[in-house]
């Protein structure tokens, strides 16, 4: 089962025309913000599980693709979705996601056996400062002026908690 077409061409039309209610969008910052969150949390227990039981990052990344295996089948059932029903081209970009999630999270695992925490997880998430340049590549988009002052005043910040400059312990 899934969507009917009326319901398909009702989200679509809507999604064309109308922007975004207030509430809507509040639900969606709550939802990010809660996402931020557990994903923090989460990688905290990777790394109390690498100290905890000792585990290398091959091995930690074997356990938790078991782990997670039946949770997402068991949302895939839930919303009867047909995930194998999606165009080629969907399936190129599922795949290039795939790949792309899995080496910054194998990386993330690796940085933070190597460095602090709160260091690895700063240096993780300067991925948003590489939005607009991925945005120009891929999608042809211009980058702004404001674009350029928040990516200079987000890689100062992340500098000032990273301190790659500082003095170094051997």
């Amino acid at each position: 089962m899934g969507f009917t077409e009326l319901e398909v061409e009702s989200v679509d039309t809507k999604a064309k025309d109308d922007a975004p209610s207030a509430s809507d969008m509040t639900k969606g910052l709550v939802l990010f913000i809660i996402t931020l969150v557990a994903y923090a949390f989460y990688c905290l227990g990777v790394k109390v599980a690498m100290k905890r039981f000792t585990l290398s990052v091959p091995e930690l990344i074997f356990i938790r693709s078991f782990i997670l295996i039946a949770p997402f089948y068991l949302v895939v059932k839930r919303f009867k979705q047909d995930h194998l029903a999606i165009t080629a081209e969907d399936q190129a970009h599922l795949v290039m996601r795939v790949i792309y999630g899995f080496i910054s999270d194998a990386l993330l695992f690796v940085s933070i056996t190597m460095i602090s925490y709160s260091k690895g997880f700063c240096l993780f998430f300067t991925n948003t400062l590489m939005g607009p340049f991925i945005a120009r590549a891929m999608l042809g988009e211009k980058i702004k002026k404001w674009d350029m002052i928040g990516i200079a005043i987000g890689a100062c910040g992340m500098l000032m908690i990273v301190q790659p400059f500082g003095q170094q312990e051997i």
